[in-house]
């Protein structure tokens, strides 16, 4: 299984859209799992639950898909690593990349977006502090990925997955 990880923003879903597509793989879209089977958007689950509640449907779904499902490309949220056991999951049962953009890259693709309820208020200062309490949490990934260029990200975890 290779496993994207990284910030709100970084091009997680598109690049796992993106190597799905190429190489013939399922593409598990952790957040569209979680809500799907919740039958709300992640945005109601954390209001209705709060953020503790999601990020224990974010850490179970993701340990049902890497212990149950086929081979494919698992696309977590941006704070799926906030749990320990996740990060040690993810390592040890997922070849992980940490798709990698600038803040700035960042502060321009979410600027008008409302779906993140992490990023609700004012989204620069919210996305900055968050960047910087995140800053060393995908340090665990076996490999990194260039989230600003998708078809140089995707030859690069390619390459690294064949050899890994």
């Amino acid at each position: 299984m290779i496993a994207l990880i990284g910030f709100t923003g970084a091009g997680k879903s598109t690049l796992g859209k993106l190597l799905a597509r190429n190489y013939g793989l399922p593409c598990y879209d952790n957040d569209e799992i979680v809500a799907k089977n919740m039958k709300m958007s992640i945005s109601e689950i954390f209001t209705a639950y709060g953020e503790v509640r999601f990020r224990e449907l974010e850490a179970a779904s993701i340990a049902r898909i890497l212990h149950q499902s086929p081979l494919g490309v698992l696309v977590t949220g941006g704070g799926a690593p906030l749990l320990p056991e996740t990060r040690q999951l993810l390592a040890s049962k997922a070849f992980t990349v940490h798709v990698y953009t600038p803040l700035a890259d960042i502060l321009h693709r979410l600027e008008f977006d409302s779906t993140r309820p992490l990023l609700q208020g004012g989204i620069q200062e919210r996305l900055t502090k968050l960047y910087d309490e995140r800053e060393h949490l995908y340090d665990f990934a076996h490999t990194m990925a260039d989230g600003t260029n998708m078809r140089l990200a995707e030859v690069q975890v390619m390459a690294k997955w064949m050899t890994h």
